[in-house]
């Protein structure tokens, strides 16, 4: 990347203060849907809303996530200060690897499909807005992201897989909860309905 540009940052990191770097694939899949985190701002509202009729706070408040050149001594007015902002249930489309040389040439191949009839890289013409062309390895999510331009995003995905004991079945209409027709057929023993139907069979 070029001179004073910021660097990716879900390049690599670093499990249980190991000293490998950890590539995106072993941390996450494709089609894997994880949870955002970021930060952002507004604009400097010195407003109220609609049909509000309280009285207007000058003073936003810090969660714990804020940048670090912010201060917390000082009561920032309106509403322009950072705030931490999640987005969940955002679907990884495409992890891909970086810029490699294979046989000396350079492959730039990373964001080609089945479909493509040439070769393309992730990079739009002209590169990303504020980060020139990115050559790392990257993690295509779904729709639009958090906060400005080259800040940084934390992606939290699940650690646990979950396990179905059972599925419950049952209808919730009625006073009586039965998983199956047998149990019913025990419970409730034998019906009207049901030597009628016996007798017109016959």
């Amino acid at each position: 990347m070029k001179k004073y540009c910021q660097k990716a940052y879900l390049r690599d990191i670093q499990v249980n203060r190991g000293t490998m770097l950890c590539p995106c694939e072993s941390n996450a899949w494709q089609y894997q849907v994880i949870d955002v985190t970021g930060v952002t701002s507004c604009w400097h509202t010195n407003k109220l809303p609609c049909k509000a009729h309280q009285r207007l706070y000058k003073v936003a408040f810090f969660e714990l996530y804020y940048p670090a050149w912010v201060t917390v001594s000082i009561a920032p007015s309106g509403q322009k200060c950072y705030h931490h902002h999640n987005k969940i249930n955002k679907k990884i489309y495409n992890i891909n690897q970086r810029y490699f040389i294979k046989e000396g040439k350079l492959i730039k191949n990373n964001a080609s499909t089945d479909y493509d009839v040439s070769d393309k890289n992730v990079n739009p013409l002209g590169g990303f807005v504020h980060c020139d062309e990115m050559t790392d390895d990257f993690v295509m999510l779904k729709g639009c992201m958090i906060g400005t331009k080259k800040q940084v995003l934390t992606c939290k995905s699940l650690l646990m897989q979950t396990k179905w004991w059972s599925i419950d079945p049952t209808s919730k209409f009625g006073l009586h909860s039965f998983q199956v027709v047998e149990d019913k057929k025990t419970f409730m023993g034998p019906l009207k309905k049901d030597r009628i139907t016996k007798e017109e069979g016959a």
